[in-house]
């Protein structure tokens, strides 16, 4: 009995020395590294993977539609701050920021020059003074040759001036207009790559009087005829994508060719559509428009779509 205690005491001392041992060996504790949770393993088509492909419906899909609110949807109203919200301020170094410096090709600041005026040295019975304003450029040709062409580089962003000069011509007098909007590409956008990137919009408006007598010869209107040559984007989410691709998908654009003596007294311009008019609310011009007095039937014009029409070819006959 004595032996089978003894027994009994030695196994149990055996055991605890045992498992004593045991608890002294430092058994591994895998560390987990705060930057390898972050930034998980690439995984072939895991969402983190570079190159996998959008999905439908994912953000970056380029064929996704904006959905209500989506900085491409064409009826989200602009939020404070949105580059096209009117009471946004300019922030340092915006083209309109007055403390900004001047830059080469920028357009006058505010206090500078912002009427460019030009006596013409033509020919003609009737003498002839015309004020155009135009967002943001215009070449005009009068009865088939070119008079003139807007002062600041169509290269220039914000290009916000307006244009008086004398001429001499023989009525009839056909007024032919080339107006464009800025764009940096065909994409038709502007600041591309910034935090301002969006659609640009044009607007434009034209009168011409007799210098002699001050009488009304023509005022731009829905009476002029006005052809849309280059409409872009076609899409509106273009104005969203982060690397906007000229002729991509979502930033295709629609071009009409600029017909054979377009500015000719003889062109037939019966089948281009009307000129469309368009508010001072929704053209919002600046810089020079308010130094001219505009006569009351003068109308702000451009194709239907302000934001998308970019290149616009515009005429009327006076007889």
């Amino acid at each position: 009995m004595r032996k089978r205690f003894v027994a009994s005491q030695a196994g149990l001392f055996t055991a605890i020395v045992l498992l004593t041992t045991l608890a002294s060996i430092a058994l591994p504790v895998p560390v987990i590294d705060a930057a390898s949770a972050q930034n998980p393993p690439l995984r072939p088509g895991g969402p983190n993977d570079p190159n996998r492909p959008p999905r439908p419906g994912d953000p970056d899909d380029p064929n996704r539609p904006p959905r209500p609110g989506d900085p491409g949807d064409p009826n989200r109203p602009p939020r404070p701050g949105d580059p096209n919200d009117p009471d946004r301020p300019p922030r340092p170094g915006d083209p309109d920021d007055p403390n900004r410096p001047q830059r080469a090709g920028d357009p006058p600041q505010q206090g500078a020059r912002d009427i460019n005026e030009t006596d013409l040295n033509t020919t003609g019975s009737t003498a002839i003074s015309g004020d155009v304003w135009a967002d943001n450029w215009f070449r005009l040709h009068v009865n088939g040759r070119e008079l003139i062409e807007d002062s600041v580089s169509i290269r220039t962003e914000r290009s916000f001036n307006a244009e008086q000069f004398s001429f001499r011509a023989d009525l009839p007098i056909t007024f032919a207009f080339e107006f464009r909007d800025f764009m940096e590409n065909e994409t038709g956008l502007e600041y591309i790559g910034t935090g301002r990137q969006q659609m640009g919009d044009g607007g434009a408006i034209a009168q011409f009087r007799n210098t002699r007598t001050g009488a009304p010869i023509a005022v731009t209107d829905s009476n002029w005829r006005c052809l849309t040559v280059q409409h872009a984007p076609v899409d509106t989410a273009c104005a969203a994508e982060r690397n906007p691709i000229v002729d991509s998908s979502v930033c295709a654009q629609k071009t009409t060719p600029i017909p054979d003596n377009w500015t000719a007294p003889d062109f037939d311009d019966s089948a281009w559509p009307h000129a469309t008019e368009h508010s001072v609310a929704a053209v919002r011009p600046k810089d020079g428009y308010d130094r001219i007095d505009w006569l009351g039937g003068a109308k702000l014009i451009w194709g239907p779509d302000l934001q998308r029409d970019n290149v616009v070819l515009c005429r009327l006959t006076v007889r």
